[in-house]
């Protein structure tokens, strides 16, 4: 999955459609003579746009002189024509026929596009989603679905990332089809998140997993604006599951070090972590992220069941939830010193790759914890203040009184 954005990110008119395109279609060709039996999915990013971030629908450039670019991995006739229509295409793969990956353009609905505010169905592609799920749950398929910018909130932050009502739409087509999909995978925060994506008070159980990676081109960047700044090195991810189900069993993150890259004039990629053995899991599926966060916040009690979130005794409405509390107990990872690992401290150390924060700042966690399980913002700001009562011992009742 190849989630692009390899234009310069310059402000606004800073480069010419031309300029982006011989981009693209220079680092395309590299993956293509490296990869040439590989099957490539590629995704829109919001800088592949003239100006950035502003996707149009209905055969708007740059789609059909991206297709021509890609056309050996968007496939045949009919999808080439879904992605000149709006930028997103299908594709089987695997020798049984029984994956299926739809390729989402995003930045259709991404919150700095205005272009399409106004609009139920930028290009067609809600419906279009709805379609190739119902066909695919008819067919006994399973899916991925792969995009540049995630669905649901920032984390940390809590900023949406789409405009609200597409956010709502997206979020009720993947939940509805949460038996069939068994993953999404994004980019664009150049950071490494994952969450679970779900729709307004809807249980936990129908829910499906989000995974964010870290980008291959170098930048800095900050937890969140107004802190400070990390390098950020090169990286890639190695996504392992099952061929016949799709089943994600795992991932193994790696970086070069660019500086050492430049020096001795070789590229050496060195595994910065695994998802499986980092968080305790036994995969990548909605039960195990559900897992961890749960554990993220086990000394302090803290659960999201039937529309609260409860610290002991004390309550506040904060969380769109009708979940009855599902648990796993795999052991948290274990230093070599026997002290166990919170899964929230991996969480704050890897996001950023490995010249990125030791920690992340209590607020900072609270966000992580509530964005990342709540896709509505008001009910994520509440679970935060909710958070921050009881880790410092004041938690209080929905009424604001103190137990």
């Amino acid at each position: 999955m190849y989630f692009r954005d390899n234009a310069l990110h310059f402000s606004r008119g800073a480069q010419t459609l031309d300029e982006v395109m011989e981009l693209l279609r220079n680092v395309s060709d590299v993956i293509s003579a490296n990869f040439p039996t590989i099957p490539v999915i590629p995704s829109l990013g919001n800088h592949d746009f003239v100006p950035k971030d502003e996707a149009r629908t209905n055969y708007s450039e740059p789609y059909g002189r991206i297709a021509d670019i890609w056309k050996t991995w968007i496939g045949d006739d009919r999808q080439m024509e879904l992605f000149k229509k709006g930028g997103y295409f299908s594709r089987r793969v695997g020798e049984s026929g029984k994956l299926l990956v739809l390729s989402v353009n995003t930045i259709l609905y991404y919150i700095h596009n205005h272009i399409n505010l106004g609009l139920t169905d930028p290009a067609g592609q809600f419906t279009w989603m709805e379609k190739q799920l119902e066909m695919a749950r008819r067919e006994g398929l399973k899916v991925i679905v792969t995009g540049h910018v995630m669905p649901g909130l920032r984390i940390p932050g809590l900023e949406h990332l789409f405009h609200p009502d597409f956010s709502r739409r997206y979020a009720d087509i993947m939940t509805d089809f949460s038996d069939v999909i068994v993953a999404s995978h994004y980019g664009h925060e150049h950071a490494e998140v994952f969450k679970l994506l779900r729709r307004e008070n809807s249980p936990l159980d129908a829910a499906v997993p989000v995974f964010s990676a870290m980008s291959i081109a170098p930048m800095a960047r900050a937890l969140k604006p107004g802190q400070p700044k990390y390098p950020l090195q090169p990286s890639v991810r190695l996504v392992e599951f099952d061929r016949a189900t799709a089943h994600h069993l795992n991932y193994r993150q790696f970086y070069t070090n660019l500086t050492q890259s430049n020096l001795n004039n070789y590229t050496n990629w060195v595994e910065l972590y695994n998802f499986r053995d980092t968080y305790g899991v036994p995969d990548m599926s909605v039960a195990s992220l559900r897992d961890i966060f749960r554990r993220m916040v086990s000394a302090q009690s803290l659960t999201i069941n039937n529309n609260t979130i409860n610290n002991n005794n004390s309550t506040s409405t904060c969380c769109s939830s009708n979940d009855a509390g599902h648990t796993l107990s795999p052991a948290s990872p274990v230093l070599a010193t026997g002290q166990v690992v919170n899964p929230l401290s991996s969480f704050c150390r890897h996001i950023l790759g490995p010249m990125g924060p030791a920690e992340c700042p209590l607020v900072d966690q609270a966000e992580i914890w509530c964005g990342g399980q709540i896709s509505d913002l008001s009910g994520a700001r509440q679970c935060v203040q909710f958070y921050l009562l009881a880790h410092s011992g004041q938690a209080t009742t929905p009424s604001g009184k103190q137990n």
